[in-house]
């Protein structure tokens, strides 16, 4: 494999000036009125023979998703679904995700994605939390759902995908005794009216109430209005300069706001997006090389496999204009170790599901200089740096990343005083530690609530975890803070080995003393099979130290 051309790049010239770094799209008045379901039926005119979704061996173009949006969207209308009703969406990767996604905001329903990953009693606490009336699924997701140890009371209709075969072959359905008004997804697409929805949907309705997927703690729902959503699109289609030719492949679950990201801005942008609903490494590359993408984007954790991985080299990957990482941190020495594999072309990115999505991008051609930073805002965005009294911090000091802009959510659902705190004095307190350099690239230390205060000192977890991946024999690596009776808290490392490689946790230990302030070194090393992260590929913290307290018994 050669090394992989800049094709989204060669345009753009090399940035000097800080105020090139803004992206040279601009929306019109137009584009900011309307809300997500005018966006995408304006491209799907405009481009109504192109490709929009590739899944399998199936290429759909534009005119097909529209249709299909249309049509259900008319026929949850006949089902009673009215704008404002609370809708459902559990699925794994498929078009029909897109479709009905689209569909409720065509309609001014209020989507709510699922994790797929969730257990029954997570479903329902979504369920119940959001009050949905109506659910749209997928026959894999029976189970889950016959499982639940309630009924959600509000719950009043199923679309389920593959329903009348199902009902044809005898297999069961999920509580038949709550009276749900089961429906077939086809057949209620195939039956319904092609025409445009007539619900008037407006700026400040909104699009949906997006979980959080966070490391501890209960999900909170975030309620993203249609003029947030769409200011977050605009910022991706700007600060990616996406267009008709964008072809995406996101590995990623679409329930996660990367699908805002990578998935929904490409189409708005007229471009088309590949839909993988496998995340095995020969399958991605092999889709990769068949679809020819010009752009993908997975967590730090795909890349450190694919990095590591002896056939990459048998693989056609020159489509690549740009590798996207981000949702959880990228070691700088894998920073360095992907420059040399791909030729220059990664990008660190950001947003989080408060932020639509969109927060900012480090630009390929600082991957290296700027090794660490999450980049510059995207449009439209401000960040300032505050201290634990909300005033504004200098350049290169840590505290509080806190944002404010067009895309920033409305509210947390049912929690006014959790809102009314994240939102205070205009801002948005992300919960994240980080600076802004004296040119105005933001870099985040850790999550506030991770941070390891041991015998007084203030311990970042991403510091030690940069140092330990420098090790050659180590593939994986997190750190957390365990309960310390002497200090308050103790550092504990927990590193995953090589392939074939054994770690010797002396060695670790003095790579670490040789490079760190001694109360920094982990005064614990656990040798584990993998590191737990959730669907966004954030560590799961919380699960390492328990895996400590279990492994000490200090439960």
């Amino acid at each position: 494999m050669m090394s992989l051309p800049f094709l989204l790049w060669n345009t753009r010239p090399k940035v000097n000036d800080m105020q090139l770094l803004e992206p040279t799209h601009k929306a019109d008045s137009k584009r900011e009125t309307e809300v997500l379901g005018q966006v995408f039926r304006r491209v799907s005119q405009q481009y109504s023979d192109r490709v929009c979704l590739i899944h399998g061996k199936e290429e759909l173009p534009y005119r097909q998703i529209i249709d299909q949006v249309n049509r259900l969207a008319n026929g949850l209308t006949a089902l009673g679904i009215r704008k404002g009703d609370k809708v459902a969406l559990l699925f794994s990767n498929r078009p029909a995700y897109v479709v009905s996604y689209l569909a409720c905001a065509s309609l001014g329903a209020v989507l709510v994605p699922v994790n797929p990953k969730f257990r029954p009693r997570e479903i329902l606490y979504v369920l119940n939390n959001c009050d949905a009336v109506a659910l749209i699924t997928l026959e894999e997701f029976i189970e889950p759902l016959a499982a639940m140890p309630s009924v959600p009371p509000q719950l009043r209709t199923v679309v389920l995908y593959g329903l009348d075969k199902r009902v044809e072959s005898g297999a069961p359905l999920a509580h038949l005794g709550a009276g749900w008004d089961w429906q077939d997804y086809e057949r209620l697409i195939r039956e319904s009216s092609e025409r445009e929805p007539d619900a008037i949907v407006k700026p400040e309705d909104p699009v949906g109430i997006f979980y959080t997927s966070g490391t501890t703690g209960t999900p909170k729902g975030v309620v993203l209005t249609n003029k947030m959503v769409t200011a977050g699109l605009d910022g991706w289609i700007g600060g990616l300069t996406l267009n008709e030719e964008s072809r995406s492949l996101l590995v990623a679950p679409f329930f996660h706001m990367v699908f805002n990201a990578f998935v929904l801005s490409v189409l708005c942008a007229g471009g088309s997006s590949v839909v993988v609903d496998s995340f095995q490494l020969k399958v991605l590359l092999k889709e990769c090389e068949r679809t020819r993408p010009t752009f993908t984007f997975a967590v730090p954790s795909v890349f450190i496999a694919m990095s590591n991985y002896p056939q990459l080299r048998d693989y056609d990957l020159t489509s690549l204009g740009a590798i996207l990482y981000g949702a959880a941190p990228m070691p700088v020495e894998m920073i360095h170790r992907l420059d040399k594999l791909f030729g220059g072309n990664q990008m660190n990115v950001c947003g989080q599901t408060e932020t639509s999505g969109a927060m900012t991008r480090l630009l390929p051609e600082f991957a290296i200089s700027k090794a660490g930073s999450i980049g510059t805002l995207l449009k439209g965005m401000e960040v300032s740096i505050f201290d634990d009294n909300d005033l504004p911090l200098p350049a290169n000091t840590i505290g509080e990343i806190c944002l404010r802009g067009p895309n920033i959510f409305k509210e947390y659902y049912k929690l006014p005083e959790v809102t009314e705190k994240k939102l205070r004095c205009g801002w948005h307190h992300t919960g994240d530690l980080g600076f802004l350099d004296e040119e105005g690239f933001l870099y985040i230390n850790d999550r506030k609530d991770d941070l390891i205060i041991t015998s007084g000192e203030r311990v970042f977890p991403g510091e030690v975890e940069e140092v330990l991946f420098t090790h050659p024999d180590v593939l994986d690596a997190a750190v957390v803070g365990v309960p310390d009776r002497a200090r308050g808290e103790a550092v504990a490392a927990f590193i995953v080995p090589r392939a074939g490689h054994e770690i010797d946790s002396s060695s670790v230990r003095q790579l670490l003393r040789e490079r760190m302030t001694p109360y920094k070194v982990p005064r614990y090393v656990q040798v584990v099979e993998s590191i737990p992260r959730n669907a966004s590929g954030k560590t799961l913290r919380g699960a390492l130290r328990q895996l400590h307290a279990a492994s000490t018994g200090t439960e």
